[in-house]
């Protein structure tokens, strides 16, 4: 039959609701990215799951291969969110796309195609150690592919190296 489920399986707590027990790997669920093991599940397709045995649950979720199902999803956090569903195998959704940045050409004193450079090239000289930095994207832990040497005096920072193949080198 073309009955598909949403990729995830439940846990009934009487009186509490229902609650995602497992996300299988590549299901509805984990791609959607915002359900987790967990979750308690309030409502599928707008019926209260509170007082729903297993059966009766099964029933609501399973449907035709791709259509859709809206759930009230409670995170551990106490945070509620409405979340869609298409069941089975379908693709997910598209992810959106980062719009292109044109970046306009800097005249670089010829630094423009250079992987790194010699900064005493410049007349820089040598600086500490101390005073060299990497831009780095805290957050997410990934480096931009830049160091820098210092200030530039002028409210900027004087590039030391870029690294090949980097976020800053394919920009």
């Amino acid at each position: 039959d073309g009955q598909r489920g949403l990729g995830m399986t439940f846990k009934p707590n009487a009186g509490q609701g229902v609650f995602v027990s497992r996300v299988k790997a590549g299901g509805a669920a984990e791609m959607s990215g915002r359900i987790v093991s967990g979750d308690r599940i309030v409502e599928v397709d707008g019926v209260d799951v509170v007082s729903l045995d297993r059966a009766q649950l099964t029933m609501l979720v399973m449907g035709d291969q791709g259509s859709s199902c809206q759930l009230l999803v409670q995170h551990a956090s106490g945070a509620s969110e409405s979340v869609t569903l298409f069941r089975g195998d379908a693709p997910p959704p598209p992810a959106p796309q980062m719009p292109s940045i044109e970046t306009p050409a800097v005249d670089a004193g010829g630094l423009m195609n250079e992987k790194s450079f010699d900064p005493s090239a410049m007349g820089l000289g040598k600086e500490e150690d101390d005073d060299d930095e990497t831009a780095t994207a805290t957050d997410a832990k990934i480096g931009l592919g830049m160091t820098f040497l210092r200030n530039d005096g002028k409210g900027g920072r004087v590039v030391k190296r870029v690294k090949e193949g980097s976020a800053a080198d394919v920009a």
